[in-house]
């Protein structure tokens, strides 16, 4: 069995510019690391923002319009997701899984298919806060290790990995009973 963590940055909200992951074994040693940047053909709206939040990407803009669009990396996102004996994690991982699908119905490309866990479920749960927390908040709180960079999306996917391992450690289960648990 092999963990996917995996996480998604967007220019705007809904137009994929990154797909970040980790790799890992059951142990949580890190197999395979990368992020993949995606030219998102819109404009970029990360400041400014009616939540008030506003986003700083790793990459500066320029990065992301000299990649390849979507359709180019189809593939091995496709085959990095569905890969088999395989559990994928991510944190607030639906929003990741509805850019996915928009991407996907975009460029008119099959869907990809996947059944995935939630990191801030899982906090949520480890720690009986009924509330959406931030990778960042959920991190402090249990004091992991900060990433290198925010909202760099493999240093993200890295990140939620320490996030999950941790509780696991904490709980002295592995992912899949920490799955059950939550």
């Amino acid at each position: 069995m092999r963990y996917l963590f995996f996480d998604i940055e967007c220019c705007n909200g809904r137009d994929i510019c990154e797909f970040g992951y980790v790799i890992t074994d059951e142990k949580f040693q890190v197999i395979e690391k990368d992020d993949i940047t995606i030219n998102p053909e819109n404009k970029f709206s990360l400041t400014g923002r009616p939540d008030g939040r506003d986003i700083h990407l790793f990459y500066p803009e320029s990065v992301y319009y000299q990649s390849e669009k979507f359709p180019y990396f189809f593939d091995r996102i496709k085959a990095l997701i569905e890969a088999p004996e395989q559990l994928i994690i991510g944190h607030a991982i639906s929003n990741d899984a509805k850019f996915i699908r928009t991407a996907c119905k975009r460029f008119n490309l099959d869907p990809i298919n996947f059944r995935f866990a939630d990191s801030q479920k899982m906090y949520s749960e480890f720690t009986n806060v009924q509330r959406s927390i931030s990778l960042e908040s959920a991190s402090d709180n249990l004091k992991v290790t900060a990433p290198k960079y925010l909202h760099k999306s493999d240093e993200d996917s890295l990140q939620t990995m320490n996030l999950v391992k941790n509780m696991c450690e904490s709980l002295d289960c592995s992912l899949e009973e920490l799955i059950d648990l939550c």
